[in-house]
């Protein structure tokens, strides 16, 4: 009976402990939507409706709020992509995000994180990249919204991450 006892209350303790962990997950900040892909690990993305530029332009504006351009990596992709195809303002732009080839021609990676982006199917639209030399960043391009290799003089929106 005390064994029971003692289990019964620690097993309380755990499950008081993780209610308290749900509990504490951090929403996104002001102006941020949470993509979380699992309870655990919160993404925040802002889509900048306020203005454009080019990659840049917008990476140093989505530094200047503590954030960085997006990495849409695996499902987080086709959870923006949805979210854009579901919305008729965001339908009309196109978008930089986080890849770029302009350190190492052809070798595409996140620059926030400096890993690799993967290539191909189901992120790529087919064909690309394809811009050699003079499309070193990634875009969401409208109205397909898989990653386009982009020129830097293209003025789009952005979407930052935290």
């Amino acid at each position: 009976n005390k064994i029971v006892m003692k289990c019964s209350a620690a097993l309380a303790f755990v499950l008081a402990a993780l209610a308290v962990t749900v509990n504490q997950v951090v929403s996104c900040p002001t102006g941020y939507l949470e993509f979380s892909l699992d309870p655990v690990t919160p993404v925040c993305l802002r889509f900048t409706t306020e203005n454009t530029g080019k990659w840049t332009e917008m990476r140093e504006y989505c530094q200047e709020e503590g954030a960085d351009l997006a990495e849409l990596k695996g499902d987080l992709h086709h959870a923006v992509y949805e979210y854009i195809i579901d919305n008729d303002y965001h339908r009309e732009h196109s978008y930089w995000i986080g890849g770029t080839d302009a350190s190492h021609e052809g070798t595409w990676v996140w620059i926030s994180s400096g890993d690799e982006m993967e290539m191909g199917v189901p992120h790529w639209y087919t064909g690309e990249p394809d811009g050699s030399y003079w499309e070193n960043y990634c875009c969401l391009h409208k109205p397909d919204y898989y990653f386009h290799s982009c020129d830097n003089d293209n003025n789009y929106h952005a979407i930052c991450q935290i």
